[in-house]
């Protein structure tokens, strides 16, 4: 396991107990950082859903 991904996984660890609304959000943001690195996915625009997510059936 490298860093990046022990280090999400630390992450999302602590966000399962988090309470704090404002530290759940940064933690949560730095968690979509890292999985987008390691995807490769750049987000211009993460509050956009995704056409895979989004519900909506492809006009193809």
């Amino acid at each position: 396991m490298d860093k990046r991904e022990e280090r999400w996984r630390e992450l999302c660890a602590k966000a399962a107990v988090e309470y704090d609304p404002q530290k759940l959000l940064e933690l949560v943001t730095e968690i979509t950082r890292l999985l987008g690195e390691k995807y490769g996915r750049a987000q211009a625009n993460p509050d956009e859903p995704s056409p895979e997510s989004s519900g909506k059936a492809s006009d193809t």
